[in-house]
């Protein structure tokens, strides 16, 4: 896959939204239509400079951001819930003007960008009493108390004679148009969605375990962010020469503060949260979803489709990213952006 054919100017700004000032970084043409990308651990906005430079090219917007606590993004990190953290992207839309802009999200991004799908999900059971959902809600009774229209016509039908079904099925609830026009998801699992509870059980998640442990990964990562962080860029990717020199430093940058260091590691602190107040049924998404890996990265599309599927996602849609491993938006920008882009 080529890779973008000039390098974009990238414009920088700090935008306050509720406690955190976030660091923004914009690519493209200010009419375009809108792509927020959201990055992942243990990575920064700067992950994203090569699908930005892709779509900017083909006349995008492309705006990514530090999340909340990392890199140049300081305040408030929130406490590492996708909610919380959801809350400031929904936010931020509005704050930079966006009409609907496509979401994308990779790794922890993609789980906070699934907690903003959900901000457009209705309720399948809006309105609706249980007797609706049986479609047996008998009419309303407009006649005095403990009278039928039947008795009063003095035509009373025999005491065990069913009242008649109300057999019309229910009106779905009407959705208003989400805060995206397509939400995509990239190279993680949702907390609480199929097959989170299989892939937290794989000997290689260890960390999800270790991060989660309160004080313990700050102490034994800072001042050795570095060789810790290349370890996943080695490992995880099937070629870790596409992780280049550039990438790595900026990965240590984005989390050398205590405070980053911290607020990445709160995102896993909050998964087993994440997953107990997950929404898994109940509910309709009608925000299309396109959900990507990369083809080297355990590539099996079906069980994560399922999940979505039902978890109430209406439109949801698959593909890999062929040769990529865990970091696709670094190794292979061109087809990210294709891919997500619908292009």
């Amino acid at each position: 896959m080529p890779t973008p054919s000039s390098t974009p100017t990238f414009q920088h700004s700090q935008v306050p939204v509720r406690g955190s000032s976030l660091h923004v970084v914009e690519a493209g043409p200010k009419d375009g239509p809108a792509y927020l990308l959201l990055h992942g651990w243990p990575q920064s906005w700067f992950a994203w400079r090569g699908v930005m430079a892709a779509g900017a090219e083909a006349g995008a917007r492309m705006i990514a951001v530090d999340l909340p606590g990392i890199g140049e993004s300081t305040g408030d990190p929130t406490d590492g819930s996708k909610s919380a953290l959801a809350a400031v992207i929904l936010d931020l839309v509005p704050a930079l003007g966006l009409d609907r802009p496509v979401l994308v999200g990779h790794d922890c991004g993609g789980m906070i960008a699934w907690a903003c799908l959900q901000a457009g999900a209705v309720p399948i059971t809006a309105g609706l009493s249980p007797a609706d959902l049986l479609g047996t809600e008998p009419p309303a009774d407009p006649t005095p108390a403990g009278l039928s229209p039947a008795g009063l016509l003095g035509t009373e039908p025999p005491a065990d004679t069913p009242a008649p079904a109300n057999t019309t099925p229910p009106e779905p609830a009407t959705a208003e148009p989400g805060p995206f026009r397509r939400v995509v998801i990239m190279d993680t699992v949702v907390p609480g969605l199929e097959p989170w509870d299989e892939v937290v059980a794989r000997p290689y998640v260890w960390h999800f375990a270790f991060h989660a442990i309160p004080g313990l990964p700050e102490t034994m990562v800072a001042g050795r962010e570095r060789p810790y962080f290349d370890y996943f860029f080695d490992v995880l990717s099937p070629d870790p020469a596409r992780i280049p020199e550039e990438a790595r430093a900026a990965a240590v940058a984005a989390y050398q503060r205590p405070e980053s260091l911290a607020a990445g590691f709160s995102w896993y602190q909050k998964l087993s949260e994440d997953a107990a107040a997950a929404t898994t049924s109940g509910q309709r998404i009608d925000t299309p979803l396109r959900y990507l890996r990369g083809g080297n990265d355990d590539g099996e599309l079906t069980p994560y489709l399922e999940g979505f599927r039902r978890a109430g996602v209406a439109d949801v849609q698959g593909a890999l990213i062929p040769g990529a491993g865990h970091f696709s938006p670094e190794e292979d920008p061109a087809a990210v952006w294709a891919e997500a882009s619908g292009e």
